[in-house]
C-alpha cells in the first residue's frame, strides 16, 4: 500500500501540483514536507524508498519558481545530510533525488557549486559501496547534461571524470544495469569535450565491449553508440585521439553488418519486409554511415576500401552483402 500511495503521490505532484498545493494551508503544506522527507529517512524497504525519493524529487522541482528560487531550502539541507550520512542507503537516496533534479539550487548553485562537487566526488569515489559509486555517476552525468553549454562547470567537476569511467566500467563488467553507458552516450552527445581528458580510457572500454561477441548485443550496440556519438559531436578530438581505434573499429563493424538471419521464405515473398531496427545489422549499416559522415571520407574512405574486397570475394553471401551495403552507405554519407 505504501509503495502504491507513493506512485500516486507522484503523479499527482506532477501533473496537479500548482492546482492544489496553494491551496492548502500553509501548516498543512510545512507537514506535508516534513512527512515526505522524513518517510526517505526511516523507510526501510529499498524499493518505496525509491518511490518516496521520487515524490521528494517533484515536490522539490515545483517548489522552484520561475526567478530560480528555491522554495524548500530544507530539502537542500536534507540532500547534504543524507550525503554525507554513514548510511549507504540514504546515501544512495540523496544522489538518486539529485539525479532527478539536478537544478534543484536554482539561482544559488553558485554558491553551492563547491558543496555539490564534494558530494559528488565523495560519493563516486566511495571505496565500500558499488551502488553508492553507480547513483553518483548517474547523478555527474545528470548534473552536467544540465549544464551542457557552461564550460566553467565542466572544467570545475572534470577530475570526476576518470572515477566515472572507472565506475561504469565496472558496470559493464557486472552487466546488471547498462545505465551508465547511457550516461557516457549522453555526454559524448551534449557535452563531449567533458570526456575529453579520458577519451583515450573511454574508447578503449568501448572497443573492448563492441569487440567482444560474447557479450549481450544491446551491450555491444550501446558501446558502438558511445564510440559513433563521439565521432559525430567531437570529430576532430576523435581524429587525434582515437584514430587507431578506428582501424579496429571498422571491421568490426562490417563484420557486424554480416549478422543476418537466413529466411528461406524471404524470395518467394512479394511483400516488403520491414528490418529490425534494433537489429545488429540495421545498427551497423547506420554506425558506419554516421561514422563517415561524423569523420569525413578522408579518414574512413582507406579504412572501407582496405575491407571491401576480402568481404566481396567470400563465399558467405552475407559478407557480399555486408560489402555492398557499405559501399551503398559510405557513398550515400
Amino acid at each position: 500500500m505504501r509503495a502504491i500511495a507513493a506512485v500516486l503521490l507522484r503523479r499527482l505532484f506532477s501533473s496537479e501540483f500548482l492546482d492544489f498545493y496553494p491551496k492548502i494551508p500553509p501548516e498543512a503544506q510545512i507537514q506535508l514536507k516534513e512527512q515526505i522527507l522524513l518517510s526517505v529517512q526511516t523507510e526501510q524497504t529499498e524499493s518505496i524508498r525509491r518511490k518516496v525519493c521520487d515524490v521528494a524529487a517533484e515536490v522539490a522541482r515545483n517548489l522552484i519558481d520561475e526567478d530560480g528560487n528555491n522554495q524548500w531550502p530544507e530539502f537542500l539541507q536534507f540532500l547534504f545530510q543524507c550525503a554525507n550520512s554513514p548510511l549507504p542507503a540514504l546515501k544512495e537516496s540523496a544522489l538518486r533525488m539529485f539525479t532527478s533534479v539536478p537544478g534543484v539550487f536554482g539561482n544559488q548553485q553558485a554558491n553551492h557549486l563547491d558543496l555539490i562537487k564534494q558530494m559528488l566526488q565523495q560519493s563516486v569515489l566511495d571505496p565500500t559501496n558499488y551502488e553508492v559509486r553507480f547513483q553518483a555517476v548517474r547523478a555527474i552525468g545528470a548534473f552536467i547534461t544540465l549544464h551542457d553549454k557552461e564550460e566553467n562547470i565542466h572544467k570545475h567537476f572534470s577530475e570526476l571524470v576518470p572515477a566515472l569511467v572507472q565506475v561504469t566500467a565496472q558496470s559493464i563488467e557486472k552487466q546488471d544495469d547498462d545505465a551508465l553507458i547511457k550516461v557516457l552516450i549522453d555526454l559524448a552527445e551534449t557535452t563531449p569535450k567533458f570526456l575529453r581528458g579520458q577519451l583515450d580510457n573511454v574508447m578503449q572500454m568501448c572497443m573492448n565491449v563492441f569487440s567482444n561477441e560474447e557479450m549481450p548485443d544491446s551491450w555491444r550496440q550501446l558501446a558502438l553508440e558511445v564510440l559513433v556519438t563521439l565521432a559525430e559531436t567531437a570529430p576532430a578530438m576523435v581524429r587525434k585521439v582515437g584514430e587507431k581505434y578506428i582501424v579496429s573499429l571498422v571491421p568490426l563493424v562490417l563484420k557486424m553488418m554480416t549478422d543476418l538471419e537466413e529466411d528461406e521464405k524471404w524470395s518467394f515473398s512479394d511483400e516488403i519486409i520491414e528490418e529490425d531496427n534494433d537489429s545488429n545489422t540495421v545498427v551497423a549499416e547506420s554506425a558506419l554511415d554516421r561514422l563517415a559522415c561524423g569523420l569525413g571520407g578522408k579518414t574512413m574512405l582507406p579504412q572501407i576500401v582496405q575491407n571491401i574486397p576480402t568481404m566481396l570475394n567470400n563465399n558467405d553471401w552475407k559478407y557480399r552483402h555486408a560489402a555492398l551495403m557499405a559501399i551503398s552507405a559510405v557513398g550515400e554519407g
